[in-house]
């Protein structure tokens, strides 16, 4: 579960518009040429309107969450055409691929939104010149679900424990004065859960451990994901039947907690 407004998360070189994004409708993946997170220098032709008259387009090649599903991404010296990008015309160094992501990769939702989209962009041939290869360095767009409109939210809505759940932490809606404005890494989580309906049971341990960060996405967004059944090491044949996560701030173990229930689904 994932993020923000109708434009970028000013958190680099890329972004996706609209979000939140539905990815089963039309999206438009951006990357901005100018951005020093582009480390795309010999791209800056393709900066300026109109682009080289020789290759007038760029060329997408990405992998997350697959390769596209109609013809891949070609050959590195030779791009799938239909993988081509458009130039923003009110502003020349913005470059966009228009999809209907699903479509596009070829993958269901949860599966688009568990990784985000992988990419970079490149040269119809990404032949290496004498100063380098004509690419972007690799990019990487987090998604925002549309149903993400709590302080805390999971995805999918209805989860099981053996599903990936992508929980969504909105620090612009956070009503503890004390946790608000968290900064990039200040963003830290906790949990209690039960299984199989018996006592609460606490995973909470060092900060430096990946379980306890959430990953900061812009705008005030954090997020984390995992496998429940691996994650709290679930027992065969038992059932973990309630999760409570608790956001906090370092030191973990000390209050203010900003505390949500999560119920997972039922068959």
């Amino acid at each position: 579960m994932l993020f923000t407004s109708l434009t970028a998360f000013g958190q680099g070189a890329s972004w996706v518009t609209p979000s939140p994004t539905d990815v089963t409708s039309v999206v438009r993946v951006y990357i901005d040429l100018s951005h020093p997170d582009c480390q795309c220098p010999l791209l800056q032709d393709w900066a300026v309107s109109p682009p080289p008259a020789d290759e007038q387009n760029l060329f997408m090649w990405t992998w997350q969450p697959a390769a596209p599903a109609s013809g891949g991404n070609g050959e590195w010296t030779s791009s799938n055409p239909n993988n081509d990008m458009q130039q923003d015309p009110d502003n020349p160094a913005h470059w966009y691929k228009e999809m209907v992501p699903t479509a596009f990769y070829g993958q269901d939702p949860g599966a688009i939104y568990a990784t985000g989209i992988s990419f970079l962009i490149k040269r119809k041939s990404g032949a290496a010149l004498p100063d380098g290869e004509p690419k972007s360095a690799d990019q990487n767009v987090p998604l925002v679900p549309l149903s993400c409109v709590d302080r805390v939210c999971p995805f999918p809505q209805k989860w099981f424990q053996d599903d990936y759940v992508f929980i969504t932490y909105d620090n612009n809606q956070e009503i503890n004065p004390v946790l608000q404005n968290l900064g990039p890494d200040d963003a830290k989580i906790f949990y209690r859960y039960r299984v199989d309906g018996g006592p609460l049971i606490t995973l909470q341990g060092d900060e430096s451990d990946a379980r306890f960060q959430l990953k900061y996405d812009g705008d005030g967004f954090f997020s984390i994901v995992m496998l429940p059944e691996e994650f709290f090491s679930i027992p065969e044949g038992s059932v973990l039947t309630q999760l409570q996560v608790f956001i906090t701030k370092s030191p973990i173990q000390v209050p203010p907690f900003s505390t949500w229930t999560l119920t997972p689904g039922c068959d």
